[in-house]
């Protein structure tokens, strides 16, 4: 059996837990031995030249192209030999099957990992777009397999359209000139790439598992990195500067801000548990659908409200993170309420009872991730963590406007769009917040400090 093949079934045999322990442990040891104090042996050994980001370029050119030969290969030597054995009336074996089914799960697991990577390497480079293009070498070899997998006939025509759009926008934006054209090339792109993926990016798939958590290690650990060189950059020659230097906003300055916080989160879930106390009707996939819209109005309304209430009371000062925060930890209650109401699943990969242990895994996750970010935010300490938590946040999010916890490809009717189009844009939020709220995204990169100012302790001035 192949390394991929037994890597997918112990993964879907122990839900998320599997996928999870190896970056869990890293990102522990990464926050446990890196403190602020040590950001001196922490120092990059040399800015990032042009020759040193041409790898980066070559390794995602190999993997753009290898995706675009290899995964529609199958699919064509599917129909040569179809046609072939209804000519002879003969039942080939495919032979060639599993080697190509290795290949592609190989391609779609690194390119998950490398495309934020490279998206951190180009954001320290200063090119436009970058989250979008390592976003999108994430998307591109998944959106490849998931319309080429099955059957042309088999695949929802409007899937195979956006499938499409997004494979020949996503190389275009990436060579086209010009900030703004770019930056709606590579949108367009990911958007129709997300929705392409709507029936695969599913809590059952442990490839998507997979690339989520990898997401949320790679966001943090770059937010870890360009957090101690910002300390590094301000850093004196003496040690006493340093511990002078303060490093988490303590209870006793934001008691206000915390009260508030917690307040809004409590009425929030109140909210939504009387919400799904009423009934919002019969049918189930509507059901759902309008609890998703609630829960999303609801967490808006409850991010707005941390935001702004603050300042109603003289306190100027606006921190997006508290009301990205609220945002989170109010869908990240409405989706354990939706798991809760959701019924028992009823099909698996390895039966019905082993696919049971998915709902509690998943809700427990989001509560912990989601109340790593509330308990992060608040005390001000180890906020590096926070894309790797809602990167964990995001499979039971996912679930909301879904009506069945495994859902399959399924007719083209309104509500089942519905459900696809809320999905992706769930996930459009979550990764936005991810990169643009808990991870660099929110400021500038930070430029290595050369090594002769850091022997000599010069100082230098943050962006």
């Amino acid at each position: 059996m192949s390394i991929a093949y037994t890597l997918l079934i112990v993964a879907d045999s122990m839900a998320f837990l599997v996928l999870f322990v190896p970056f869990g442990v890293l990102a522990f040891a990464e926050t446990v031995c890196k403190e602020p104090w040590h950001a001196w042996e922490l120092s990059p050994r040399a800015e990032q030249t042009v020759a040193r980001m041409t790898r980066w370029h070559i390794v995602a050119a190999i993997l753009a192209v290898a995706s675009a030969l290899i995964i529609p290969l199958r699919l064509a030597l599917d129909i040569v030999v179809g046609d072939t054995d209804s000519a002879t009336e003969t039942r080939s074996s495919p032979d060639y099957a599993i080697p190509l089914i290795e290949a592609t799960l190989w391609l779609v697991s690194l390119s998950a990992v490398f495309g934020p990577m490279y998206a951190v390497r180009l954001h320290i480079q200063r090119v436009h777009g970058a989250e979008l293009i390592g976003l999108g070498m994430c998307l591109f070899p998944a959106t490849l397999l998931a319309i080429t997998f099955f059957e042309l006939g088999s695949v929802p025509t409007f899937l195979l359209v956006f499938g499409i759009v997004g494979i020949v926008l996503f190389p275009l934006g990436t060579v086209i000139p010009g900030r703004w054209v770019k930056t709606v090339v590579l949108t367009s792109a990911c958007a129709a790439m997300l929705v392409a993926l709507a029936d695969f990016s599913i809590a059952a798939n442990p490839v998507w598992l997979f690339a989520a958590i990898a997401m949320g290690y790679t966001v943090f650990r770059a937010e870890t990195k360009q957090l101690f060189m910002v300390r590094l950059a301000n850093f004196q020659a003496d040690a006493t500067a340093t511990l002078a230097i303060p490093t988490r906003v303590t209870w006793s300055t934001s008691k206000f801000r915390a009260v508030a916080f917690l307040a809004v989160n409590v009425v929030c879930v109140l909210a939504l548990l009387l919400t799904w106390r009423i009934g919002l009707g019969t049918d189930a996939s509507l059901q759902a659908v309008v609890f998703a819209l609630v829960a999303l109005s609801i967490a808006a309304m409850g991010a707005l409200t941390t935001a702004l209430v603050p300042m109603a009371f003289g306190h100027s000062r606006l921190e997006i993170d508290y009301a990205a925060s609220t945002f989170v930890l109010a869908l990240a209650a409405a989706s354990v309420v939706h798991l809760i109401a959701t019924p028992e699943v009823g099909s698996g990969a390895r039966g019905p009872e082993a696919a049971q242990i998915w709902k509690p895994v998943l809700g427990a996750f989001a509560c912990a991730g989601a109340l790593t970010i509330a308990l992060t935010t608040l005390t001000g300490r180890v906020r590096q963590i926070r894309p790797l938590m809602i990167a964990i946040v995001l499979p039971a999010v996912l679930l909301l406007p879904s009506d069945s916890f495994f859902t399959f490809i399924r007719e083209d009717t309104l509500i089942v769009w519905a459900q696809r189009l809320l999905e992706t844009g769930i996930t459009a939020i979550i990764l936005g917040l991810m990169w643009y709220v808990f991870g660099p995204g929110r400021r500038r990169s930070i430029p290595p400090v050369p090594r002769a100012q850091r022997e000599t302790g010069t100082e230098m001035a943050t962006t």
